[in-house]
């Protein structure tokens, strides 16, 4: 028995991913960070992004606004922020925290990145090139991570995907 591959082609999800039908089913496309040079430019040269949090044990949610730098492979975000803030009430280096982030939220931006992972507290002296790509992207070290009353959080998204504007709201998600 032969097995039939048909491809009837690429169109538009009613949610707006991309997607391939293949033999009358659809296989949603998966976009390589590393294969998309305008979607690396655009976290490069984003400064903010907006995380969500859990506080308390009944699932309430904070939200912030945070500073960010990355890595590409494997994709993961840094933040440096006050350690009694509310968002890290609960987050320690042995509880990681689910989390939720966006970037590119504001008027005229190219993309939106819309992400869900989890978020730990890291220790910034066994991660002196993180702590410098911080301060690089940001331009001066007003968040002291030396200052025992900060403290260094990185989010590894385990689902992702970005909205490209310029084609037309065109989303996909991202392979991690």
């Amino acid at each position: 028995m032969s097995a039939q591959v048909c491809i009837q082609g690429l169109d538009v999800s009613q949610s707006g991913l991309a997607r391939l039908r293949y033999n009358n089913q659809y296989m949603y496309l998966k976009t390589k960070i590393t294969d998309h040079p305008k979607l690396q430019e655009f976290l490069a040269s984003h400064m903010a992004a907006t995380i969500a949090v859990p506080v308390d044990d009944q699932g309430t949610l904070h939200a912030a606004s945070l500073l960010y730098s990355h890595t590409l492979s494997p994709l993961k975000f840094y933040f440096v922020t006050a350690r009694d803030s509310e968002k890290c009430e609960k987050i320690t280096p042995e509880n990681p925290l689910q989390c939720a982030a966006v970037i590119g939220t504001e008027k005229g931006t190219e993309f939106t990145v819309q992400m869900r992972g989890s978020i730990l507290e890291i220790d910034p002296a066994s991660h002196k090139e993180i702590v410098d790509d911080y301060y690089k992207k940001r331009g001066n070290h007003h968040d002291d991570i030396e200052d025992p009353k900060t403290c260094l959080l990185e989010f590894t998204p385990h689902w992702a995907r970005f909205t490209d504007y310029a084609k037309g709201y065109e989303r996909h998600r991202l392979s991690l």
